[in-house]
């Protein structure tokens, strides 16, 4: 069955927006209940910007590394919490390209707590391909399969916590205590960081295992509970018509 993606407004605020049919054959990540655990980016870029994938790799960095920038300068942390520009760091060792954002102040300095959002993109190099038809089909790099993006919290022990919006645990008792909270405007920074990327390249966030914290109507934090494309500041659902309901603009 194909799978649409539904335009909405623009994040935050989850809401129900507008639909519009997409041709998603394009960014087939498997149906919503078997999508990718883990949030990545996804891009192609056009294969005149860079005349290898060293350099295409390079240059993703460096578009990932702006973006992430200016969006951690607009975003509006909890009280306290703020993202050093001086300490956002760019790991280019082709091994481990990593863009690590650190948050400082409030909870993430508490005795057992450390906060931080890592972007991978992997030690894999972009692919040779064509971009999708929606793109202009034309050559590009392919980001898809190597990328990931995440946050973490580590305790002073040397354990590392992988679960998205650190802190979520009550503190002080990491090991002990199962409440979970939702605290970072992950979806906030993560959509201001998609506004500043080229509109070939998408940021993909999971559901999975309570990763994305996302504002609720009641001014309250959850956490995202399905898959989401965000393209340019824009939320894009995936969804599945009724076998032979044509979707169109409203």
């Amino acid at each position: 069955m194909a799978t649409y993606f539904s335009h909405v407004r623009p994040l935050p605020g989850l809401g129900s927006g507008a639909a519009a049919t997409v041709d998603t054959a394009l960014m087939w990540l498997g149906k919503p209940d078997s999508a990718s655990a883990q949030s990545r980016l996804i891009a192609w870029m056009p294969r005149d910007m860079a005349r290898t994938p060293q350099e295409a790799q390079a240059k993703m960095t460096e578009i990932l590394n702006s973006a992430i920038r200016s969006a951690a300068a607009e975003t509006k942390w909890p009280a306290g919490m703020r993202v050093a520009p001086e300490n956002i760091q760019v790991q280019k060792d082709p091994s481990k390209r990593v863009i690590l954002v650190p948050i400082s102040g409030g909870e993430c300095e508490r005795e057992l707590i450390r906060c931080m959002y890592p972007f991978f993109l992997g030690n894999k190099l972009p692919r040779a391909s064509r971009a999708p038809e929606l793109l202009g089909g034309g050559d590009a790099y392919e980001f898809t399969a190597a990328s990931s993006i995440d946050s973490a919290t580590w305790s002073s022990e040397g354990r590392s916590y992988r679960e998205l919006s650190g802190p979520k645990r009550e503190i002080p008792a990491l090991d002990k205590v199962k409440t979970w909270r939702p605290v970072l405007p992950d979806v906030e920074f993560y959509s201001a960081i998609s506004s500043r990327l080229p509109k070939w390249a998408y940021l993909y966030l999971t559901p999975a295992d309570d990763r994305v914290s996302i504002p609720t109507d009641d001014v309250r934090r959850a956490f995202l509970r399905f898959p989401v494309m965000l393209h340019q500041g824009q939320a894009m659902f995936f969804i599945e018509p009724d076998p032979g309901r044509r979707i169109t603009a409203m």
